[in-house]
This record gives structure tokens, sequence and C-alpha cells, in this order.
């Protein structure tokens, strides 16, 4: 995993929720590149969003269906907007003209004036890349390096994607049917699609609010501040330093969008407006919001004051921004700490170990909730309170007693360090059962949850010698034993 698959699905974003509904769109002259890319993004996630929904509560939301809506509304759009490209004589016309020298020369010409607005940027553009990429990495960082969440609610999240993508009865969470698409194409676990896409709303959300600032300030320099100033204005971030999935920066990006296509598309407004309001209307939406226009505001009227300068004044302040903003990038830190830590990584990535190396359903993991969303759809989960209620010391010690779950292997996760998070956490409930997916435990009753499973697994070991160690860092240790599929009973 890590930087390969986040860029494995950026890419997969921007193929098919930026590249493709732009071509299916047009490229009408009296629109810009800006807006189109605006318009057809939001179009698009705004049949995709309720759709989805709707296939989620029925228990449909398969990848057949999925995708089938996905590519039925890139060809209706085109069909919609293209409509000369259904007559032949258009096509035999192109070829013709393309077979002549003279019409090579004008095809080559008018991609020349399609790429213009692009060429034109110049050292704008190095300027723009330089600082999306700083960004993009300060975002991403935590994210690529590690499986777990820092916020207890992307536990949930990742165990309504994967509830969602299987078809089972959902639990509707409307900032999930999005990141269903992404999920199917990319084949990524859902803990890693929801994982990545915080830094992919994190850069979302501040290109929206650079496209709200050109389509106001008609000035490329207008938006270039306004980007800078968003990326390290703390106020609108969640998580660890904005780099997981929060339902308000989601919400907050479609409105910025709105607003910026209020003037010149209505209906796409309107379209935003209500995907933005099916998300999320909480008071850190807000705020994000508010971030977002006061940054346009300011970076307005900066512009309007530097435009009285002098031409090489204006560029020395051009970079100048952006070298203040890299630094203060590698500097700031979020105004919204983590709720966190839920889970040890070790457990993360033992979890995301059995699940690429066993067979599906055929392996048992025994811990807190935390784990249930890296395994579901992959191995069963047993809650640890479940396992400590269930079972004595003195039924343990048995020398007859064997473990009767119908798996061929089981895992018990314990807590060497039980865990102290700040908050409590409410993980979704699962499918398979109440009790794999509880409310967390406060700091005491971890401790003493955790202090049972190894006297549990103590007096085990006492009288069998199938109790192995996997995993044994000095946080977490993970035991195996065999199941009853493994022992031939059935």
């Amino acid at each position: 995993m890590g930087w390969f698959a986040l860029f494995w699905l950026t890419a997969i974003f921007s193929v098919f929720y930026v590249a493709l509904p732009a071509f299916a769109r047009g490229l009408a002259a009296q629109r810009s590149w800006t807006r189109r890319i605006a318009e057809s993004y939001v179009t698009t996630s705004f049949v995709l969003q309720f759709t989805i929904l709707v296939l989620g509560t029925a228990g449909l939301a398969l990848p057949g269906l999925v995708l089938l809506v996905l590519v039925g509304s890139f060809a209706l759009e085109t069909i919609r907007n293209r409509r000369r490209l259904l007559q032949s004589s258009v096509w035999r016309d192109t070829a013709v003209q393309l077979l002549q020298p003279s019409g090579r020369a004008r095809a080559f010409a008018l991609l020349q004036r399609k790429t213009l607005a692009v060429r034109a940027m110049h050292r704008e553009g190095c300027l723009w890349a330089i600082l999306f990429a700083a960004y993009f990495f300060s975002r991403a960082y935590f994210a690529a390096g590690n499986l777990r969440f820092l916020d207890g609610e992307n536990y949930s999240r990742a165990l309504s994607l994967a509830v969602l993508s299987s078809g089972q009865p959902w639990q509707i969470d409307s900032s999930i049917p999005l990141l269903l698409p992404l999920q199917i194409l990319s084949a990524l676990p859902a803990p890693a699609v929801i994982s990545f896409a915080g830094p992919l709303v994190s850069v979302l959300f501040v290109l929206a609010v650079a496209f709200l600032a050109f389509e106001y300030a008609r000035s490329r320099y207008a938006a270039l501040l306004a980007s800078a100033f968003c990326m390290v204005a703390p106020t609108w971030r969640g998580g660890v330093a904005g780099s997981e999935l929060g339902a308000a920066e989601l919400a907050a990006m479609f409105i910025v969008l709105g607003v910026g296509l209020a003037r010149r598309s209505r209906v796409c407004a309107l379209l935003a407006a209500t995907l933005a309001i099916s998300i999320s209307a909480s008071p850190p939406f807000f705020m994000t919001l508010m971030t977002g226009v006061l940054c346009v505001a300011l970076a307005t009227a900066v512009d309007r004051v530097v435009r009285y300068l002098p031409r090489e004044w204006r560029s020395n302040l051009r970079s100048f921004a952006t070298a203040a903003t890299l630094v203060m990038l590698v500097w700031s830190t979020p105004s919204v700490s983590a709720d966190g830590p839920h889970q040890y990584e070790a457990a993360a990535r033992a979890c995301d170990e059995f699940a690429r190396k066993l067979d599906r359903n055929t392996w048992l993991v025994v811990s807190p909730s935390e784990e249930v969303p890296f395994l579901y759809g992959r191995g069963w989960h047993i809650q640890l309170a479940s396992f400590a209620a269930q079972f004595s010391p003195t039924q343990l010690a048995d020398p007859s007693f064997r473990f009767t779950y119908p798996v061929r292997d089981v895992f018990i996760f314990v807590e060497r360090k039980p865990l102290r998070p700040t908050a409590v956490a409410t993980i979704a409930p699962d499918v398979v059962g109440a009790s794999t997916a509880t409310p967390n435990q406060s700091s005491v009753q971890r401790a003493s949850l955790q202090f049972k499973a190894a006297r549990l697994l103590a007096a085990y070991q006492k009288t069998h010698n199938d109790l192995k160690v996997v995993h044994d860092t000095d946080s977490l240790t993970v035991y195996h034993l065999p199941g009853a599929l493994a022992l031939g009973r059935h």
C-alpha cells in the first residue's frame, strides 16, 4: 500500500470524476476549462451520490450496478452535448480532413488554441505545482505511512463503506456514496479508501477555493493567493492535520464550487448546494465554509492592491507568497487535534497481513472493535469483551478444552500497554452481529479487559501446546491457535 496506492486512487479519481465527465460535457468555446471541469464534477457527483444512496438502502449497491451508473452518466452526457458526433458524415469529413496535409495543419492549430490557456499560465503554473505538491505531501504523509486512524469517526466510515460495497443492510452515511466507485475501480480495501480520500478531499477543497477566487476576481494571482491562504489556515482541518476524511470538508467543497458557478450555471450551483446539504450541515461545516470564503475575500483584496504595483514587484510578490506558504506548511499545526489513538499500528498491519495471506472467511480475530473495518468481508471478528465474558480461567485450563470456532485459524489481540484514547468513539453496528462492534471502553475498562484476556490465555497455555505468538511488540501481542476446522471438528 502506501504512496503507490495513494497515487493509484488519485489517478482513478482524476480520470473518472474529472477527465471523462469534462470530455462528455463538451468543449464549448463559451465556457472556460476550469468552469467546465467544475460543472462536470458537480454533475457527476450529484448523480453518483443520490443513485448510490437509493441503491444502498435497497442493498443493491453492487459493483456491476455502480459501474453501470457511472458509465451510463458519461454516455448520456456525451449524447446530450455531442449529438453531432452521432452523425456518420461528421466522422467521414473528419477522416478526409486528417488525410490531407492542410487538414492536419488546421487540426494542429485548433489543438494549440485549445491548450493556450494552459500554456498562458507559464510561471504561475510552476508556482501552483510547487504549492500543491508540498501541500498534498503534507496532508498525505500520515495516511501513506499508516493503516490506522486517529479519528474515531473514520473507523465507522470504513466499516460503512465495506458494508455498502458488499450489498449488506446499510446504515446510511451520506459521506460514503461518492467513495464507493473509487473503491470498486481501485480494488483497495475500505480503510485504505477512507484514509486516502482525506488528502484528496483536502486538495479538492483548496482547489474549490482557488476556483471561487478566480471566478469573482478574474485573476490567477488572486486564485493563487486564496489557495495559499487556505493551505495554511488551520481552522477548517479535521483529523490529524486534515489528512483524514471529514464530512464537513466534503460538504464545504461543494458549497464553494456552487458559489463559484452561481453566476453562470445556476443549475450546477443548485446541484452543488443539494449535495452539500445531503452530506453535512454541522458546525464544522460552517466553520470550514467560512474559512474558504474569508480566504477568497482576503486574496481578492490583496490582489486589487497589488495591481497598482509595478510589474516586476508583482512577480516578486508571487514568488514570496509561494515561499512563505511552503514555510508555513512545514511549521503549521492543526487547531483541531485528533481524538485518538484508538488502535495500535501493529494491530492494523496484522489484520492487513492476514487478509492478504489467508483464504477468505477461514480465520477469526478476537479483538476490540477497531479491527472490524480492516477484516470485514475477508475474515470473522468477535469482540474481546465477549471472549472474556464467555470463558473462565478454570474452563480454559482443562486439558480437554478446545475452541469451537468454525474456522481454521484464530488470532487473539492482547494489548500489553492498553491504549488510552482521549475520546470515546462508536463503531457502527456490524451486520454479523451487535457483539462485533460496540462503543470503545474507557481507559480503565479497556485495561481491565486486556488483563482478563491475558489471564485466560495464560491459563490455556499451561495445559495446551498449540498457542503460538505470531506478532509481538512492546505494546501488542497477537496469539494464534487452531480453530475447529483445523482440528477436524465441525
